[in-house]
């Protein structure tokens, strides 16, 4: 990455900024004055540019067209066609084109106001139809809405309901109000009774406040007057008129449907507008002069300083980022064809800083790759995922994103397959005992159900050394600021984990080999006696790492401390404290378990799924044991796949982010985001074309 330092003159600003973004290879960053109080005035202010007017227009683009496309039928398009779909082109100087000729003000206050009465005859519509609702609930109850909404000269009459629980005593002590006083039940509901009470005009307010003293909640019904039958049949005409208006106005939409493409168009060269003016605004200005901070891979200096160099009034240096830098240097993440998929598993995380950390995606793209097969371990899931994942990622490759993702998926199902292989896996059991098949049920030198502890130790082994490599790269790292802090402070460790797993990897192989021998005959079992003497010459070297690596580990508390009696107490203990964080490591390495208990659980299910279907089979005659068992088999697989492929997809990223990234990786980084001509439903150009619109 480069670093621009620029200043232009104010005549030429906006100009160089269009050149600039057309290039779409400089990433700007904001430059703000100086926080310090006591620092003399720099003389410089922000570059005022104005964004609410555009903003609006676009915020208001963004309404219609989401409003219009809702509206309008649009064809189905399949998952195919929408992996393979790419964007129309246009170009930049069309877009311009559209944009002076198309009368946008005028059309978008059209669109809006036929948005405002449709919108409002929806809500009017929802209003009748909840209204019917409700009446036809009481259209037995013999409530007048004369009298319910008070039209009546001398009774008026209120709509409610009480709980069900407490109905017979609630009825009594309202009728017990007043002599003048009439309920009626009109329907219930799970929990309430809903009720019709009239009374007196003249008792309303003495009505009103026993009522809410009894607990009785009235609800609003409806202000049309006369009976409910002539009410909801007035309400049928009025759902009748304002249906026919909705269409009216959908109508008048799809005749705008016409425009969609214009409004899109417009859409997209505010957005590109509004990247400049943001981008023009990040800089600092003079009087007459505007300074700009921008960034470039190394690639494009040629390009950047060829369209600098036809401006005669302006000034710039071109420069490799200083470690001050780091923090404002956006990351660019390039890598191999093998490790771009994984880009999707770093992207998540986040970028490392500039200068302090390596991109992890090289990095993690083996130890990925194993994890995940480990969890998966089936070579019928594999082959699944690889074949459609594949074909997916293939139809996508004129998206890149979208085409990387299907590609991580695929490797996962290639290393799912290999696993498979070596567990003698393929969905499950099926063809090893149920459909059997001698080549796959011979396969497999492993089995998990059998050997837990095998698969167990194996995944701490991946881990500790997962964990050790990412101590590696933190080492490898500081090293360009300090030898000497990264020899004691990391490669302390190294020598000293070496050894520490070292030792729990040794007792377990000397574990086997002993209990393997013992296994044996009399004769052989002799052979023991020579065992001990491996054990004591493994044991010395491991014991040695152990010990250097402790020694380094309080040697650099010791260097770091304070050179004084009680400095050197301080940092002894400091150095014990230290040796402590290998509970640390060890909790971490015991995260590593959990490839086992993903592989032995995906595993089990597909085998009991197995044993399920295949026990209903047997249970039916002939023919129509298959008929049943085929579809349950392939609906069981696929549920158990979806889990188990999801379950492996987060748990190996989950060691990746959790257990490796915490050993070496800074994430923090500014992305780089280039100023650049992109749209969102078109791919700009500046080739002329005579496409109509």
């Amino acid at each position: 990455m480069r670093k621009l330092s620029l200043s232009v003159h104010d005549s030429s600003r906006e100009k160089l900024i269009i050149d600039l973004q057309k290039a779409g290879c400089l990433h700007i960053s904001l430059i703000t004055a100086p926080e310090d109080e006591t620092a003399e005035p720099s003389g410089l202010s922000p570059v005022g540019i104005e964004l609410e007017d555009i903003e609006n227009q676009i915020a208001e683009l963004e309404d219609v067209i989401g409003f219009i496309e809702g509206q309008v039928p649009h064809p189905k398009v399949g998952l195919l066609k929408k992996l393979s779909a790419v964007p129309p082109t246009v170009t930049y100087e069309k877009m311009g084109e559209v944009y002076r000729k198309f009368n946008l003000a005028m059309n978008l206050r059209e669109v809006k106001n036929i948005e405002k009465k449709f919108k409002d005859a929806q809500n009017r519509l929802l209003g009748l139809l909840k209204e019917k609702e409700d009446l036809i609930l009481w259209k037995d109850s013999g409530i007048d809405l004369d009298v319910l909404n008070g039209k009546s000269p001398f009774v008026e009459g209120i709509s409610g309901y009480i709980p069900k629980s407490e109905e017979e005593q609630i009825v009594e002590k309202i009728k017990g109000v007043s002599r003048y006083v009439e309920v009626f039940r009109a329907f219930e509901s799970p929990g309430d009774v809903y009720l019709y009470i009239v009374f007196l005009k003249t008792e309303k307010n003495l009505m009103i406040d026993s009522l809410r003293d009894l607990g009785f909640a009235p609800i609003t019904l409806s202000a049309r007057v006369g009976d409910i039958q002539d009410a909801v049949e007035k309400i049928d005409d009025e759902i009748v008129i304002v249906s026919g208006n909705i269409e009216i106005y959908r109508s008048f939409i799809v005749d705008y449907s016409d425009y969609l493409d214009k409004f899109r168009i417009i859409y997209d060269y505010l957005l590109i507008k509004r990247e400049r003016l943001e981008g023009e605004a990040k800089g600092m200005k003079t009087v007459s002069v505007s300074h700009y901070l921008g960034w470039f891979p190394k690639r494009e200096e040629k390009r950047i300083r060829a369209i600098l160099d036809t401006y005669s009034d302006i000034d710039y240096t071109v420069s490799v980022p200083a470690g001050e830098d780091a923090e404002q240097v956006p990351v660019m993440i390039k890598n191999s064809f093998l490790a771009k998929p994984f880009e999707s598993i770093t992207g998540m995380y986040g970028n490392p800083v500039y200068g302090h950390s390596p991109d992890a995606t090289a990095h993690i793209t083996p130890f990925y790759f194993i994890f995940y097969g480990i969890c998966l371990g089936d070579f019928g899931y594999g082959l699944f995922m690889l074949l459609v994942f594949g074909f997916l990622g293939i139809v996508a490759r004129k998206n890149p994103g979208t085409s990387r993702f299907m590609a991580l998926l695929a490797l996962g199902g290639l290393s799912s397959m290999i696993f498979g292989i070596l567990t003698g896996s393929f969905f499950g059991d099926l063809f090893a005992v149920y459909i059997r098949i001698d080549i796959i049920a011979s396969a497999g030198l492993i089995s998990p159900m059998k050997s837990p502890l095998l698969v167990l130790y194996f995944s701490l082994i991946l881990g500790a050394i997962h964990l050790l490599y990412g101590i590696t790269l933190n080492m490898i790292n500081m090293m360009k600021t300090s030898v000497v802090d990264a020899i004691f402070e990391k490669f302390s460790w190294i020598v000293f984990l070496c050894g520490f797993f070292g030792w729990a990897i040794f007792s377990w192989i000397t574990e086997m080999v002993n209990s393997s021998l013992a296994s044996l005959t009399p004769q052989t079992g002799n052979w023991i006696v020579h065992v001990p003497t491996l054990d004591a010459l493994g044991m010395n070297i491991i014991v040695g790492l152990m010990l250097g690596g402790m020694a380094m580990i309080m040697i650099n508390s010791f260097r770091k401390g304070k050179k004084t009696v009680g400095g050197f107490i301080v940092s002894f203990f400091g150095g014990l404290y230290s040796l402590y964080g290998t509970s640390a490591f060890v909790s971490d390495l015991l995260s590593y378990a959990r490839l086992l208990a993903l592989g032995l659980s995906g595993g089990i299910i597909a085998n009991v799924f197995n044993m399920l279907v295949f026990m209903m089979k047997d249970s039916m005659p002939g023919v129509v044991g298959w008929i049943v068992a085929i579809p349950l088999l392939i609906f069981s697989h696929l549920f158990n796949l979806t889990l188990s492929a999801f379950g492996a997809f987060v748990h190996a990223m989950r060691l990746q982010f959790v257990e490796f990234f915490s050993k070496f990786m800074e994430a923090g980084g500014a992305s780089y985001t280039p100023l650049r001509e992109e749209g969102v439903y078109y791919k700009v150009t500046h080739v002329k074309e005579e496409n109509k619109i």
